[in-house]
């Protein structure tokens, strides 16, 4: 049983590794015009240091800010 948990855990970077790479190989590859992803730097930016704000006086709510820092991070780095 043990030896069956380890091969799962060996799995799971090449796992993540595919998921990561088969959506970005793809882009590169092409000669599509992309857009900019300046304003999501931005955005991911500002919501990151409200997130933080959040954090130190508010924490109960420092969630609500989670999806703005997600989303835009994400988008930035081209993953959707």
């Amino acid at each position: 049983m043990a030896s069956v948990r380890k091969e799962s855990y060996a799995k799971f970077p090449i796992f993540l590794f595919r998921i990561i790479f088969a959506q970005i190989i793809p882009l590169m590859a092409t000669n599509v015009e992309r857009e900019s992803v300046s304003k999501y730097w931005v955005i991911f930016a500002i919501s990151a240091i409200v997130q933080l704000v959040f954090l130190i006086w508010i924490r109960e709510y420092f969630w609500v800010v989670l999806p703005f820092v997600l989303t835009s991070f994400c988008k930035a780095i081209r993953i959707i």
